[in-house]
């Protein structure tokens, strides 16, 4: 029962790892930058470097989730 209850909690938490678009923030930056990273005035954005923090955390969470989906089929 234990291993059923987190072979489930292990699938739950890779869906929900895959299901996000880490790229996402990018598109909807609140500084209105239509191209961002590539212009002069993104070099000291806050929303920018928000949102690449997010991005490298949800890669990393992904990551994971791969190698804990990997480990659980083992």
């Amino acid at each position: 029962m234990f291993l059923q209850d987190l072979m489930l909690c292990l699938q739950l938490t890779v869906d929900n790892c895959i299901s996000k678009n880490s790229s996402e923030c990018l598109l909807h930056l609140p500084c209105g930058c239509l191209h961002p990273g590539k212009e002069l005035c993104c070099e000291n954005c806050e929303y920018l470097e928000a949102c690449l923090s997010q991005k490298q955390m949800l890669e990393r969470k992904q990551a994971a989730c791969a190698e804990a989906e990997a480990v659980s089929r083992v």
